[in-house]
C-alpha cells in the first residue's frame, strides 16, 4: 500500500524509479496506463490518479474528462450514406490522416461547408458510400462525426474492416497541425 490508499502495481517500476499505482479505470490516469498488473482487473497508472469513489452513490467520479465533444453529422448537415455501411467490431488500429486539400476551417459553419464538400467528393467522385473517415478534426480543434463509431470507413485500403480513421482538415505535408488539434487526436485515440 502506498499514499492515498492506492496499491502499488505488481513488480513494476516506471522510468525515474516511479512506481505505478492500481486504479479502476484508464480514464482516471493522467499519464499512461498498463493492463494486467493489478489484482481484480485494475489498471496500473504511471502518472497521477484522477478519480475518487463517490461514497453516496458508490460510483467513480472523474474530475478530468479526456473525451472530446463530437459534433454529430446532423449538426454539420451531412447527407445520408449512398448505401449501407458495414459495422465493424471494436477497432484494433487507428489511422491518422489529413484531408490533403489545402483548405482548413475555423468554425462550425466553415467546417460544415468543408466536410460537405469532402463528402460530395468521396460519394460522387470516388463512388464511396460516405465521407472516408470516422472522425474529422477541424482547424479550431473541434471533432466532427464522420461515419462514426463501429462503422467501416474508407480511409486505408485493406485496413478499414478493423480500424478507425481520424483526419485533420487541411494539408500537413509541409507544416504541422496546430497545437489545438493534437491533444484532441490523442484523446480520441485514448477513447478507442
Amino acid at each position: 500500500m502506498i499514499a492515498n490508499n492506492y496499491i502499488q502495481c505488481d513488480g513494476t517500476v516506471g522510468h525515474n524509479d516511479r512506481h505505478g499505482v492500481c486504479i479502476l479505470d484508464k480514464f482516471c490516469c493522467k499519464g499512461f496506463s498498463v493492463r494486467n498488473l493489478c489484482p481484480d482487473g485494475g489498471i496500473c497508472c504511471y502518472g497521477t490518479p484522477d478519480c475518487a469513489l463517490d461514497s453516496s452513490t458508490n460510483a467513480i467520479k472523474q474530475s478530468y474528462n479526456p473525451c472530446p465533444l463530437i459534433i454529430p453529422r446532423q449538426q454539420w448537415r451531412a447527407r445520408q450514406p449512398n448505401q449501407l455501411i458495414a459495422s465493424i467490431p471494436p477497432a484494433e488500429h487507428v489511422f491518422v490522416h489529413h484531408t490533403d486539400d489545402g483548405n482548413t476551417c475555423q468554425s462550425l459553419e466553415s467546417c460544415g461547408v468543408r466536410l460537405r464538400s469532402l463528402q460530395s467528393y468521396h460519394q460522387f467522385n470516388k463512388d464511396w458510400p460516405d465521407i472516408a473517415w470516422n472522425f474529422i478534426i477541424g482547424g479550431n480543434g473541434q471533432v466532427y462525426e464522420g461515419v462514426g463509431w463501429n462503422r467501416q470507413g474508407f480511409h486505408t485500403l485493406n485496413w478499414n474492416h478493423n480500424s478507425i480513421g481520424v483526419a485533420f482538415v487541411g494539408n500537413f505535408n509541409d507544416e504541422k497541425p496546430t497545437e489545438k488539434k493534437l491533444p484532441v487526436q490523442d484523446n480520441i485515440c485514448m477513447t478507442i
